[in-house]
């Protein structure tokens, strides 16, 4: 039986599983323990819509690169201290 987030894949970023390796049941099933839904739903959307996606070979590995550089980039953001009145 598929799993649940391959079925949503399917409907709403089918362009995902068209690539070379898409997310397999285990993969999927790895990726719920790792992260929250919606950083998945986030991070596949944006797959979904990235034009050169079909470039990428693996689903899984993409996956996981984007959200590394998504908490990297959120760390690492300059938070401006106030003016001094």
């Amino acid at each position: 039986p598929k799993h649940k987030l391959i079925t949503w894949l399917e409907e709403n970023a089918p362009r995902v599983q068209k690539m070379s390796n898409p997310i397999t049941n285990e993969e999927a099933e790895r990726l719920k323990k790792d992260f929250s839904s919606d950083v998945i739903i986030e991070i596949f959307t944006n797959m979904h819509n990235y034009k050169p996606l079909t470039k990428t070979v693996s689903a899984n590995l993409t996956f996981r690169r984007w959200a590394k550089n998504r908490t990297t980039e959120t760390k690492e953001k300059f938070i401006p201290q106030p003016p001094k009145i």
